[in-house]
């Protein structure tokens, strides 16, 4: 798989100048580049239909209170319930987390798109920000969220290697000193 890096230097340099934009492309980059490689062909019709056919905004969520973004020590926690998940945790700083149409949440049993009015998927707070202030930038609660399973990117206890494969290049494009 080809790497992002080609397009890195002029984002960089974007960043410095406007970083709230450049934030929102990186959320949307990380999106992309995890379902181009780790999504199945139904997902990836579904998905990248959905965001070539009408203005999408995406987010990514990973980061905790207790474990940062250290992805390994994720708490959230999806538990298979016939047809779908439960995911139940609580995400902070979600670039987009209030006004997304698409959303990878990062749990310890999988990852899941979030549709707009799903029960149990809460905004708890909107960040006042310094800087960044053109970005929503929010804390989720999610508690007993219904993911359906076929939302699931990669198998079962993959998430992982979803992370660690397309991690370096999200670290790269992520906010860097200038932010």
């Amino acid at each position: 798989m080809p790497t992002t890096l080609p397009s890195l230097w002029p984002l960089k340099s974007w960043q410095r100048w406007t970083p709230s934009a450049a934030m929102i492309v990186f959320v949307t980059q990380a999106l992309i580049q995890i379902l181009k490689q780790w999504s199945k062909e139904e997902q990836k019709r579904r998905f990248f239909g959905k965001m070539a056919n009408a203005p999408t905004v995406n987010a990514f969520s990973l980061t905790e209170a207790n474990c940062g973004s250290e992805s390994a020590s994720v708490q959230t926690r999806a538990v298979l319930n016939g047809d779908h998940y439960l995911v139940n945790g609580t995400k902070l700083f979600v670039t987009n987390g209030s006004i997304a149409d698409l959303m990878l949440v990062v749990v310890h049993t999988g990852e899941g798109e979030r549709e707009k009015g799903t029960p149990g998927f809460t905004v708890v707070n909107r960040e006042d920000k310094l800087g960044l202030r053109g970005i929503d930038l929010t804390e989720l609660v999610l508690n007993n969220v219904k993911v359906p399973v076929e939302n699931l990117i990669g198998r079962p206890g993959e998430g992982w290697n979803v992370l660690m494969t397309k991690g370096a290049d999200m670290r790269v494009y992520g906010p860097g000193p200038c932010l």
